[in-house]
Parts: C-alpha cells; sequence; structure tokens
C-alpha cells in the first residue's frame, strides 16, 4: 500500500518502438476522505510517432462492507490521451472519493498505438 508520493520511471520495446514512462502517484487516506493522482509522462525514444498514447492511473480501495467483511469499496481510474505525438504529458490528475478504507492498491500505466495499429502496455509501478 502507498500512502504518500512515489515516482516511477521505466521503459519497454515492443512491435518496433522504445517508450520511457516516468511521473509520480499519490494517496492520502483519512475518515472517509481520500485522494489518489499523479502524473504520467510517455516518451517515445525509439520508433515512429504513435497514433495513439492514452495514460492512466488506477486505484482500488478495500475495506469493511457490510458487517464486518472485507472487500472492495472503491475502484476508478484517472487518465489523460494524445494523439500523433512522441511525448505525452498529463500533468497533475487527481481524484477524490469518500470511502472507509484500510488497504488500497494505484497503479500508473499507459497503452500505445502504432501507426500500424499494434498495442503496447507499459506499467510504471
Amino acid at each position: 500500500m502507498l500512502l504518500g508520493t512515489k515516482s516511477y520511471s521505466k521503459t519497454k520495446t515492443s512491435n518496433g518502438i522504445t517508450v520511457k514512462i516516468s511521473g509520480s502517484v499519490s494517496v492520502t487516506h483519512g475518515i472517509n476522505n481520500n485522494t489518489f493522482g499523479g502524473t504520467v509522462n510517455l516518451t517515445t525514444t525509439k520508433g515512429s510517432t504513435p497514433k495513439k498514447i492514452n495514460t492512466y492511473i488506477s486505484h482500488e480501495a478495500f475495506g469493511i462492507v457490510g458487517s464486518g467483511g472485507i472487500g472492495k469499496v472503491y475502484s476508478g481510474k484517472v487518465s489523460y490521451s494524445c494523439s500523433n505525438k512522441k511525448t505525452c504529458k498529463s500533468g497533475k490528475m487527481t481524484r477524490k472519493y469518500t470511502a472507509s478504507t484500510a488497504y488500497s492498491m494505484t497503479r500508473a500505466y499507459a497503452d500505445v498505438t502504432t501507426k500500424s495499429g499494434k498495442k503496447l502496455i507499459i506499467y510504471g509501478n
């Protein structure tokens, strides 16, 4: 479980292109007041300009449900997209939600569509 802010940076090569994902994810949990978000920067370092880049930060939270059980209390994501660019920078994305959260998982990732229609998915953390 991440609380606070964590930076990430990874590179992946597939379908004739090399991309680098970097940025940060952040999570805060309070009594029924929670926030997740961060930044996702995707750069094509080798190969042709992608047709489309979709960047995401996804978040799942778990807590007490019903009469004492543990289960998913929230699931959501924030996203940003670019078309026909070698670099896609999301800027700061955040979302607030209300839930009694005991544990959460947050993930930054991007999916890239090449000019030929092939897909590449890269996870930052």
